[in-house]
């Protein structure tokens, strides 16, 4: 899906993602999935990937009203932005700095 919004694109919409706030890193290779409390996410919300000329926009929003819970930029990938976990294709670290996230 593909929307024009002023000189940015929503490259990508995922209607249902799962958010968690994971414990810290134990392992120096990286996160794992399995360590996360699956049953227990902290928010379940809309993923709108948005590309623009300079970066990428991760925005995650609250499924029925559309109001913003966290946005992260990424200006590359891979980079610190965005980290694969261990054991899993699936699954990523968004990193997040600031007071816009609610978790």
């Amino acid at each position: 899906i593909m929307i024009e919004i002023s000189n940015e694109r929503i490259l990508l919409i995922k209607r249902e993602v799962m958010i968690y706030k994971i414990p810290p890193m134990r392992y120096s290779s990286g996160h794992r999935a399995t360590d996360w409390k699956w049953s227990e996410p902290n928010f379940v919300g809309c993923l709108k990937v948005i590309g623009s000329d300079r970066e990428i926009i991760l925005r995650i929003e609250d499924q029925v009203e559309g109001k913003l819970f966290v946005l992260s930029k990424v200006p590359f990938f891979p980079g610190p932005s965005v980290v694969r976990v261990t054991d899993s294709s699936r699954y990523y670290v968004i990193k997040v700095a600031g007071n816009n996230s609610r978790l």
